[in-house]
């Protein structure tokens, strides 16, 4: 049996093509004002950059060199907050049923899915050992969910039909795949 903290195993498609350092993830760290947590950590040395199931891209530190517009995890987090911060001042984002406008507001994400909805981690919501609550933002369809205390938990449900529940509108049985993505570096 897993534990809540193991990430579940994932058949890598391709060569693997980037995966990430200690320093790499010290100086993100550093860079978001968070500690990353140790799942993610695991996460991003284990399968580095890349697509969860076909579905939910996680983003890691770029490496010096990458090549120009390559975005990494501290510009993609950027971006996403921005785009969400943009959402809600034009038109209120709906937070049911899990958030609130002031979390949002805090929220660091670092992944996404191909149908837009953002992966985030609420700083301000340990979940123990190390780890943080993560939340989906449903930017299209609406709603901000608590799907998860750990990103081991995340990818776990992922995995289950229906998402684990995480989403109310999917109700696909998603593949246990993890599909490279690659840097380039000049």
């Amino acid at each position: 049996m897993r534990s809540p903290t193991q990430l579940p195993e994932l058949e890598v498609l391709g060569a693997q093509r980037f995966t990430v350092s200690d320093a790499l993830l010290d100086t993100a760290s550093e860079a978001l004002g968070l500690r990353l947590p140790a799942s993610y950590r695991e996460f991003a040395k284990r399968y580095g950059f890349g697509a969860v199931s076909g579905m939910f891209v996680v983003h890691v530190p770029v490496p010096a060199g990458a090549t120009p517009g390559c975005a990494g995890l501290l510009e993609v987090s950027r971006q996403l907050s921005g785009e969400l911060a943009e959402m809600d001042a034009s038109q209120p984002l709906n937070v049911h049923p899990d958030g609130t406008q002031e979390l949002v507001r805090r929220l660091v994400p670092f992944g996404e899915s191909v149908n837009g909805d953002v992966v985030a981690w609420d700083p301000a919501a340990p979940s123990g050992g190390g780890e943080l609550w993560l939340y989906l933002v449903s930017m299209r369809a609406g709603g901000v969910y608590r799907a998860a205390p750990n990103l081991a938990v995340f990818l776990a449900k992922t995995l289950e039909p229906g998402l684990g529940g995480m989403l109310e509108r999917m109700q696909t049985h998603l593949p246990a795949t993890f599909s490279p993505h690659s840097f380039e570096t000049v």
